[in-house]
C-alpha cells in the first residue's frame, strides 16, 4: 500500500473516531436494553489546560506532607526547625490551600468553640473526662478516622481508652477486638432494619444486641436458660492510648426476667451481679484500680437485656468515641427513643459531637428542593442534639468527594457541590462549626485520583477511604482543630 494511502486511511479514521465523539448521544449509544456502548468524549481524550492544572493540584494534595501541629510546636532541632519554618511559609503563601483545611464558622465566629477550648485545657487535671462523640456514616466505620484524631487529643490533653463500644457491632472496630458468642443478635436504627422490631430504643449509638430472641404477646415466655458472653480485648495495633482502661460502663434494659451477669478481668472474676428485670434503660458500672486491657462479661437467664453498649474509659483527660451509621444521613437522631438516649448522655461530660454526614444522600439527590428539604431535617437534628445535651458544641464534617461513572469517565456526583453548601448553611443555622471534606480532598474530581494513588487512598468504589486516606484526613481535622486552639491561646483565652 502506498503511503499517502495509509495516511489517507488514518485521517479518515480519526475523523470518524472524533465525529462520533462530537455526535454520540449524552448518555451512549444503546444497542440493546441492557447495553449501551459509550466513546470518549473529544475533552476526554484532549485534555484542556484546565483539567492538566487540576490534575497537578490534586497530585500535589496527595503528595503532600502530612505535617502534625504537635510535631511542629515541639521540634528542637534547629535544622529541623529550619525545615518546618520553610513548611509553615509555604502553607501561609497558599491561601487556598489553608481555606480547603480550615474551619468555618458562622458569622466568622470563633468563640463558638472557646467553651470546649476551656475544657480542653485542663482535661489532664479533671476528675472526670471529657467526652467527644464522633457520630458519622459508613466512612467512619471500624474506627477509621476517629482513632487518628482519639490519638492525637488523648496524646496532647490526656485520657485513654477507646470510649463507647456496641456490644454486638455491625463492622468489627480495628482499633480495639470484639469477640462474642455465635447467639448473639444485632438491630439498628439505621439502614435495612429489623421489622420486627416496633419501638425505637436502640440506644446512642443506635445499635443493640441480645442475645434471646425478641419476645412478643405471641409467644410464651422462654423455659430454655441462656448463656452468651462477650469479650473486649486491646487490639496489637491501636495506638497506646487507647489499648487501655479503667472505668467500666454497660447499658441496658427491657429484660423481662433476672439475668445473672459476671465481669472478668482475662480470667479473674471480679464482680458477679443480678440485672433486674426493667423496662428502662439502667447501668451497671465498675471502676478498676489500676488499667485494663481485656474483660469478659457472662450472661446467664431465660430472657436477655438488650445490650446497648459500653464505655471503656480513662479516669482523666479525653475521651473520643466512634459511633457509626452505615447508610445513615444524619437526619434520624429525632427517631431516637429520647430516655435510653439521656440516660446515656447524664452519663458523661459531653463537650464536643462531631456529625459527619451528607455522603448516603448523593445517589437520591436529584433536585435543588430534595436537597434543601434534606439539609433542613439535618439543621433540626443537630437542634435536636444541642437540647439534649445543654451546652455542648457541633462540628459538622461534610461529605467527602464522590464519583459515578458518566460515559467512560469518574465525575463528582453533579449535586454534591449544592450538598456541601446546604450542609454548610445548616450547620451555621444551628450554631455549629463546618470542616470541608470535600474541599480538604481537593474538591471536584478528587476521589477519583485518590483511588489511583500510589499506595491508594480511596477504594474503588469512589466513596470510602483506604485507611492510609482515612488517617490523612484525620490528620487534617485534628491539625484545623489544634489550629484554632492555639490561636485561642495566643489571644488570652478570652
Amino acid at each position: 500500500m502506498k503511503l499517502h494511502n495509509i495516511v489517507l486511511f488514518g485521517l479518515l479514521v480519526a475523523g470518524l473516531g472524533i465525529g462520533i465523539q462530537f455526535l454520540q448521544p449524552k448518555n451512549g449509544l444503546t444497542l440493546f436494553e441492557d447495553v449501551t456502548l459509550h466513546f470518549p468524549s473529544f475533552q476526554d481524550t484532549f485534555l484542556t489546560k484546565e483539567k492538566v492544572e487540576n490534575k497537578k493540584t490534586l497530585a500535589a494534595i496527595i503528595d503532600e506532607d502530612e505535617v502534625d501541629e504537635d510535631e511542629l510546636e515541639n521540634a528542637l532541632d534547629p535544622e529541623e526547625q529550619r525545615k518546618i519554618d520553610s513548611i509553615r511559609a509555604v502553607a501561609v503563601k497558599d491561601s487556598i490551600r489553608t481555606w480547603q483545611l480550615k474551619f468555618h464558622y458562622p458569622n466568622k465566629d470563633k468563640s463558638i468553640l472557646y467553651p470546649f477550648f476551656e475544657t480542653l485545657e485542663g482535661a489532664k487535671n479533671r476528675k472526670k473526662p471529657i467526652h467527644i462523640l464522633h457520630y458519622g456514616d459508613s466512612q467512619i466505620e471500624g474506627d477509621r478516622m476517629t482513632a487518628y484524631i482519639r490519638h492525637k487529643i488523648q496524646s496532647r490533653f490526656g485520657g485513654n481508652g477507646p470510649g463507647w463500644l456496641p456490644s454486638a457491632p455491625l463492622v468489627f472496630p480495628k482499633s480495639f477486638s470484639i469477640k462474642h458468642s455465635d447467639n448473639w443478635r444485632k438491630a439498628h436504627l439505621y439502614g435495612l432494619r429489623d421489622s420486627t422490631i416496633t419501638h425505637k430504643r436502640y440506644g446512642a449509638m443506635a445499635i443493640f444486641g441480645r442475645f434471646c430472641p425478641y419476645p412478643n404477646d405471641s409467644i410464651p415466655n422462654d423455659s430454655l436458660i441462656h448463656e452468651a458472653w462477650i469479650t473486649y480485648k486491646s487490639a496489637s495495633k491501636s495506638f497506646d492510648n487507647t489499648k487501655s482502661f479503667r472505668d467500666f460502663r454497660m447499658f441496658y434494659g427491657q429484660n423481662t426476667r433476672p439475668v445473672a451477669f459476671q465481669l472478668f478481668e482475662g480470667d479473674s472474676l471480679i464482680k458477679s451481679d443480678t440485672l433486674k428485670p426493667t423496662s428502662s434503660t439502667k447501668v451497671f458500672r465498675h471502676k478498676f484500680d489500676h488499667e485494663v486491657k481485656n474483660i469478659k462479661l457472662k450472661f446467664r437467664g431465660y430472657d436477655s437485656p438488650d445490650i446497648y453498649g459500653v464505655s471503656l474509659d480513662g479516669t482523666s483527660g479525653i475521651e473520643v468515641s466512634n459511633i457509626a451509621m452505615r447508610g445513615n444521613s444524619g437526619t434520624d437522631f429525632k427517631k431516637f427513643a429520647w430516655e435510653p438516649l439521656s440516660v446515656t448522655y447524664s452519663q458523661f461530660d459531653i463537650k464536643l459531637l462531631i456529625l459527619q454526614y451528607g455522603g448516603n444522600v448523593m445517589p437520591f439527590a436529584k433536585t435543588d428542593k430534595g436537597v434543601e428539604s434534606y439539609a433542613h431535617r439535618f439543621q433540626q437534628n443537630i437542634e435536636y442534639l444541642k437540647k439534649m445535651i445543654p451546652g455542648v458544641c457541633v462540628i459538622v464534617i461534610g461529605p467527602s468527594d464522590m464519583c459515578l461513572m458518566e460515559g467512560t469517565e469518574w465525575i463528582t456526583y453533579p449535586m454534591l457541590p449544592k450538598v456541601r453548601d446546604e450542609l454548610k448553611q445548616s450547620a451555621f443555622n444551628a450554631g455549629a462549626v463546618y470542616w470541608d471534606l470535600f474541599e480538604a480532598m481537593g474538591g471536584d474530581g478528587a476521589m477519583k485520583e485518590w483511588v489511583d494513588a500510589e499506595p491508594p487512598l480511596a477504594i474503588k468504589d469512589y466513596t470510602h477511604f483506604t485507611n492510609r486516606g482515612a488517617r490523612k484526613t484525620g490528620q487534617w481535622f485534628y491539625n484545623a482543630l489544634i489550629k484554632d486552639f492555639q490561636e485561642w491561646e495566643a489571644k488570652g483565652k478570652k
